[in-house]
């Protein structure tokens, strides 16, 4: 998924002077357009709260998953911290969409190794087999 401020559809490049941004937590998957109203959440300039914090939870209507958390993020360190109730696929993609790393998380508080990755942007696809979910973390 990537993401483009500026200039489009030939309107004006200010757009989304003096405010933050940020992409709405129940869009899952790229798209090739911009929908402000439906995937974005608009908040007050620099206006960064909570991010970098992950917390969701899944459901349908044949399954429930709790509460999961993924930090820290950014991160500096060779890993990633994943709390879970369930079990989980996790897949790290770069930002062109190759697939990296793919591991399954069993435990509650499992360390997902992300030395062999450079400094940059990352997505991880999370699965529990019946839901998914891409984010996106930094590694610094």
């Amino acid at each position: 998924m990537i993401d483009i401020i500026g200039e489009f559809n030939g309107g004006s490049g200010n757009f989304a002077k003096d405010v933050t941004l940020r992409r709405k937590s129940s869009v899952a998957e790229p798209n090739t357009t911009f929908d402000l109203e439906n995937e974005w959440d608009v908040y007050s300039k620099d206006n960064v709260d909570d991010i970098g914090n992950t917390h969701l939870t899944l459901s349908g209507s044949d399954m429930s998953m709790e509460i999961f958390k993924i930090y820290p993020n950014p991160t500096s360190l060779d890993y990633l911290t994943i709390e879970s109730t369930d079990e989980l696929k996790v897949e790290v993609y770069s930002v062109i969409g190759k697939k990296l790393h793919q591991a399954i998380v069993k435990t509650s508080n499992s360390k997902l190794n992300i030395s062999e990755l450079s400094r940059g942007i990352y997505f991880l696809k999370i699965s529990n087999g019946q839901k998914t979910i891409t984010r996106k973390f930094i590694k610094k």
